[in-house]
């Protein structure tokens, strides 16, 4: 699970040049959904 999350991060960040604001928040419901010790 963890792999996956850090891959799909890593895919955001890969595209936050090009969707900046799409990027925050995808990143922001990963956190709230499948990252709840990050809070």
């Amino acid at each position: 699970m963890l792999t996956v999350n850090r891959f799909v991060m890593a895919l955001i960040r890969a595209m936050d040049d090009r969707i900046g604001g799409l990027s925050v928040l995808l990143d922001r419901a990963l956190l709230t959904s499948g990252d709840p010790h990050h809070q």
